[in-house]
């Protein structure tokens, strides 16, 4: 049959993989009995993960960080991931590098659906694969590059998850979900970064004085990182201007680039705080900055626009919406400011 040497291929990376890290999708219909009856044919045991929504969020990484306590024999078996989507789906999204310290294989099987719903929710684990099989129709189809038809995700350096779409509750699961995981990581970089994100969710939360002893915590491990303190004062800016406290955002913002004086980021931020303050030249100035540090940064020409709008520099203006439509001709907010322009000068 033409799944047979598909399942070969399996069973190949299988053993090739014993005893290390290695991160198996299996897309099937139905009952997986028959692939793992073959596994364990090969001399494999099967320690099966059957997730619900009735499950606590910490099962599944309870059970992987205590890989060492099994045989060197063992693979993992997850189903059910989907049943305690978002938020176990965000999580190893986020702290997925924990998964190289885990020497065992671990497939998590599904449907195509499945499938749609980890790439959709935890694009960064689903590239961290080693391969996805399609066992869905039992032909012989490896899909090292499967993709589904959704939009695609874009690649760079590591993002603060957005806070300003998560509730209270939803902040203090993954407090949780942190500071569960700091029991069992000895790692001091990954550790850090979780205490880095437990900085920002209590800040959020407005417990500033945990908020301030996991940024203790942090900066004990990461004593001489200034760019990522830098990038902690910058995410703190974001928290206080969501919640429209300009000067404690202007405050952590300027903090940013006093450690940072090439962070782009916490000048565009700092240039938007100006901006609400009616402090416009200096807003003019930050934006300069980060043209000067990054001429593609699209967002510092618009808001500059805006800035000349305010000013009634209409030509200044138009020559702002005018370049950030030269860099991305899909930025419908130029078009529109740009167009409100024409309409007065005319």
């Amino acid at each position: 049959m033409m799944f047979t040497q598909l399942l070969k291929e399996l069973l190949n990376e299988l053993e090739l993989t014993k005893g290390k890290n290695c991160l198996i999708f299996i897309i099937l219909n139905g009952s997986s009995s028959w692939i793992e009856d073959r596994i364990e044919e090969d001399g494999f045991e099967i320690y099966r993960v059957n997730l619900s929504r009735e499950d606590m969020l910490f099962k599944l990484v309870d059970i992987l960080l205590k890989w060492r306590e099994t045989e060197e024999n063992i693979v993992y078996f997850v189903q059910g991931i989907m049943n305690q989507a978002p938020e176990i789906l965000s999580y190893l999204n986020l702290h997925r590098d924990f998964l190289y310290d885990i020497k065992r294989p671990i497939i998590v099987l599904g449907s195509k659906y499945d499938m749609n719903g980890v790439f959709t929710l935890a694009p960064d684990l689903w590239r961290f694969r080693s391969r996805t099989y399609d066992f869905s129709g039992r032909e012989k189809e490896i899909l090292p590059e499967y993709v589904p038809s959704l939009p695609a995700v874009s690649f760079g350096v590591r993002e603060a998850p957005s806070l300003l779409s998560w509730d209270g509750e939803e902040l203090k699961k993954r407090i949780d979900l942190d500071e569960h995981l700091l029991e069992t990581i000895t790692d001091d970089y990954r550790r850090s970064e979780l205490y880095e994100n437990l900085v920002i969710y209590y800040f959020t939360l407005d417990d500033l004085e945990k908020s301030d002893e996991n940024l203790c915590r942090f900066r004990e491990l990461r004593r001489d990182d200034l760019k990522e303190l830098s990038v902690i004062y910058n995410r703190l800016g974001e928290a206080c201007f969501s919640k429209k406290k300009l000067e404690n955002a202007l405050e952590y913002f300027s903090k940013a680039i006093g450690l940072d004086p090439e962070y782009e980021k916490a000048y565009h931020n700092r240039g938007i705080v100006y901006y609400e303050l009616e402090r416009f030249e200096e807003a003019i100035a930050d934006y300069n900055r980060v043209i000067e540090l990054d001429p593609g940064y699209v967002l510092a020409y618009k808001n500059r626009g805006l800035v000349y709008l305010r000013l009634n520099q209409f030509e200044k203006a138009i020559a702002d919406f005018d370049k950030a439509i030269e860099v991305d001709p899909g930025i419908a907010q130029a078009y529109n400011n740009r167009g409100w322009v024409y309409y007065r000068l005319n």
